[in-house]
């Protein structure tokens, strides 16, 4: 969906049209056969148009994935994947989604019937400016750039955060000071810049304290941890990186997930001594990686 540039440097592209592998080349023969051609027919100067003035070709992209109304390039900054669809982000701040919409995934809303699906994207409703997203399984949210959440998708856990059902897009009740955002399973998770984490959704990853604990409907801070750098969620188990560099989980641990030996889940943040200078997690199904 979207690759680095060197910048700062006048070079071209190869691209292959089916995988989008690309190439940066020099092409000091190309550029020559251009200046000769056009000395041909009488023009006395050739000049190479940037990126950004070719309309119509862009280096990246999907089909449906239009242009807005500032004519930008047509590319995506952020790409994030849940159970059965993905969705991107703009600059513009605008989002896009496409695959199965049996929840309303899409953000268009629950369709009737046992749902549809989209192959190319089609943009998400009443997104003003995403500065972030992330996908669980069925469900998706964007941070926006005032602090504020929206979600939207699979509601029966609460992990849309507000008055839902439908799977269209609904405010997160109560946030307005998100710094960056942790979307995984059936819950979602918030942090502000003060390292303060609010979690909602399937009890299980909210971290409550309690073996059978109710949803979460609404955010609900996050105790006995320290400052929160980083929220990570996989399909059952949520971490949270402190900003003193140590890790704790809590979540669902019968395949190991959680890096704690002989128990099958966790009810309340648990340290993780072996991940203490971790800076990163990424989570699946039913294991983890960190980066260390």
């Amino acid at each position: 969906i979207y690759r680095a540039c060197t910048p700062g440097t006048h070079h071209h592209h190869l691209i292959c049209r089916n995988c989008g592998l690309t190439v940066e080349i020099e092409a000091d023969a190309v550029e020559q056969w251009a200046k000769t051609v056009a000395a041909t027919h009488g023009f006395r100067s050739v000049s190479v148009l940037p990126r950004s003035s070719r309309r119509g070709r862009p280096t990246l992209g999907l089909a449906g994935f239009g242009s807005d109304e500032r004519r930008r390039p047509r590319c995506a900054v952020e790409v994030a994947s849940g159970g059965r669809f993905t969705c991107a982000r703009r600059a513009s701040g605008g989002v896009w989604c496409w695959g199965v919409n049996q929840y309303g995934e899409l953000g268009h809303g629950r369709p009737p019937g046992d749902g549809d699906f989209r192959a190319t994207p089609i943009r998400v409703n009443n997104i003003p400016a995403a500065e972030e997203i992330a996908g669980g399984l069925f469900h998706a949210c964007a941070r926006i750039a005032d602090g504020t959440m929206k979600c939207w998708g699979y509601d029966h856990h609460g992990q849309l955060g507000g008055s839902s059902g439908s799977g269209g897009v609904v405010d997160v009740t109560g946030m307005d000071d998100a710094a960056s955002i942790g979307v995984g399973g059936n819950a979602s998770c918030a942090r502000n810049i003060e390292g303060e984490l609010r979690c909602w959704g399937a009890a299980v990853q909210v971290g409550r304290g309690v073996h059978n604990a109710a949803d979460s409907y609404v955010p609900t801070l996050m105790t006995g941890i320290p400052p929160s750098a980083a929220v990570y969620l996989g399909s059952s188990s949520t971490c949270s990186r402190g900003t003193d560099g140590s890790m704790a989980c809590w979540g669902f641990n019968s395949s190991g997930e959680l890096g704690i030996p002989f128990v099958t889940r966790r009810s309340e943040p648990t340290p993780i001594p072996t991940l203490v200078g971790a800076t990163a997690i990424v989570q699946g199904e039913e294991h983890a990686c960190a980066v260390t």
